[in-house]
């Protein structure tokens, strides 16, 4: 009989690819991030989310969720536009925008916390 193994499930292949990815992108434009390792696996504060995003002194825990379709909807109703409101009743307000939105504004922020370092 052959050792046993874990075999890992295509929908956490899926989630640990695209958290490679956004952590990638946010490389490309200077911003420290990182993949969480055991996210998700580990129920404690620093296990709970899947990328750690550094900006000067400011920190951020950041979750990543990719879907097949899910978000379609949300992106068309984004359109062209830089934000979008959006709330559920009895739910809290969320604010979604484009991932090369989202970079921008962190560079901003990146270059305005820097400002008066030099």
């Amino acid at each position: 009989m052959g050792a046993a193994y874990a075999m890992t499930h295509p929908s956490k292949i899926k989630g640990s690819a695209f958290e490679r990815e956004v952590t990638a992108n946010l490389a490309r434009f200077g911003i420290y991030a990182r993949k969480v390792p055991l996210s998700g696996a580990v129920k404690d504060d620093r296990h709970d989310h899947d990328i750690f995003l550094r900006i000067g002194a400011l920190e951020f825990k950041c979750e990543c969720k990719r879907r097949r379709r899910a978000f379609r909807t949300i992106d068309r109703m984004l359109g062209h536009n830089h934000f979008l409101f959006v709330r559920d009743d009895y739910a809290r307000g969320l604010v979604v925008m484009s991932q090369d939105e989202f970079h921008r504004l962190l560079v901003w922020l990146w270059n305005a916390t820097q400002q008066g370092k030099e």
